[in-house]
């Protein structure tokens, strides 16, 4: 597998991942500025100025802003379903928007999201962010299957859980279900 682009709001981030990823040698990977944008055919990259081509991937891998959603923010209930805002002060609005518009148009055949536990809590007016997110893929042809995770599990000194979906495009051509015999 190589990585064909990463996105992350935060300046500080940004640079992290750029020493990550350039450690393993890779210096060709574009650092998106904006996941709201990646719905787009260019997007405003990092480091370089100028914009790069937004790539169409099979498989994508997306680890959300979970800052509106976590037990340790004290706002987290009055936010409530932070999916369905227009924006969010933690940015997870702002991912989920820009998820779903990059879905939209570069569908991969496969999705993997990755947030914390409480995506799956249920807000005060009803239905999750998890609820929304299922939603989203499903009217755009993708199944999910959710996988509840703890750190600990995997030998981490920590309690730590993540829900993890993997999401499959149905009538995708690279994953050719219907024509495969089981």
């Amino acid at each position: 597998l190589k990585q064909a682009f990463a996105c992350e709001v935060v300046a500080e981030k940004r640079r992290w991942i750029d020493e990550v990823i350039g450690a393993h040698g890779d210096h060709g990977t574009c650092i998106f500025e904006d996941c709201a944008q990646l719905g787009c055919t260019e997007s405003k990259r990092f480091k370089h100025d100028g914009v790069c081509r937004v790539p169409s991937v099979v498989l994508l891998n997306v680890g959300t802003s979970c800052k509106d959603m976590s037990k340790h923010n004290p706002n987290s209930k009055a936010l409530g379903r932070a999916f369905e805002r227009g924006w969010s002060p933690g940015g997870s609005a702002q991912s989920s928007r820009g998820l779903l518009s990059y879905i939209d148009h570069h569908p991969p055949a496969i999705a993997i999201f990755e947030n914390v536990d409480a995506t799956e809590f249920e807000s005060r007016s009803g239905g999750s962010n998890m609820d929304i997110l299922m939603a989203g893929f499903s009217t755009r042809g993708d199944e999910g299957q959710r996988i509840m995770t703890n750190a600990s599990e995997f030998g981490a000194p920590a309690r730590r859980r993540r829900i993890y979906v993997v999401f499959l495009r149905v009538c995708s051509q690279v994953l050719a279900f219907k024509s495969r015999h089981v």
